[in-house]
């Protein structure tokens, strides 16, 4: 869905490849025309895999603002226009094309987005409050940020022991108490597209 979940806009994996003042963005892997760091770590991207033609608006910095991008003009960053789904959604109702989101759902298959309330696994298992860590950070977390800085709102204690994809897993999971296998995907369905 074209809209954002949290102001920052991190979760946003929509197709808005336009910056609010007008001008393209210019693709993520491009270092031509804006040169910009290799801070932007791809694992911080919500989508699943980035290529030379991904061009749309993100937040992989979660930089306050909201999803940005490079533009093709050379200058940049920029803010886009991204609403919020309820907005967006209100909007739809208004003009006539009622949605129903059920919030626990995922809008995109990793997930990254995912802030509701399923707290167990696909095999049943009670997940483990975020906070807790006790296995530590597995493999998949990115060595070069905190582990608190990989979960929506910079603190995994308020996504309590509900299932969430702060890492690339392929969807939402959660640790669990069992030390050989650590963590299990959670069963969060996709929201229905209507």
């Amino acid at each position: 869905m074209e809209c954002k979940l949290t102001s920052n806009g991190r979760e946003y994996a929509g197709f808005t490849n336009v910056a609010r003042n007008g001008e393209k963005c210019q693709p993520w892997l491009s270092q031509t025309p804006n040169k910009h760091s290799n801070l932007l770590s791809l694992p911080m991207f919500p989508d699943p895999g980035i290529d030379s033609r991904h061009n749309y608006c993100r937040n992989p910095n979660n930089v306050g603002g909201g999803p940005w991008c490079y533009t093709e003009t050379g200058t940049g960053p920029h803010v886009c226009e991204i609403p919020f789904c309820w907005d967006f959604l209100r909007k739809e109702a208004l003009n006539g094309n009622p949605t129903v989101l059920d919030l626990d759902c995922r809008l995109t298959e990793m997930g990254k987005e995912y802030v509701g309330i399923v707290r167990v696994t696909e095999s049943g298992a009670p997940c483990l409050s975020w906070d807790f860590q006790p296995y530590g950070k597995t493999d998949d977390f990115d060595t070069a940020i905190s582990y608190e800085k990989h979960f929506h709102w910079g603190n995994p204690s308020k996504h309590r022991n509900f299932c969430r994809n702060p890492t690339s897993k392929n969807r939402p999971w959660c640790f669990v108490d069992d030390p050989e296998k650590k963590w299990e995907y959670c069963d969060v369905p996709l929201c229905p597209i209507a």
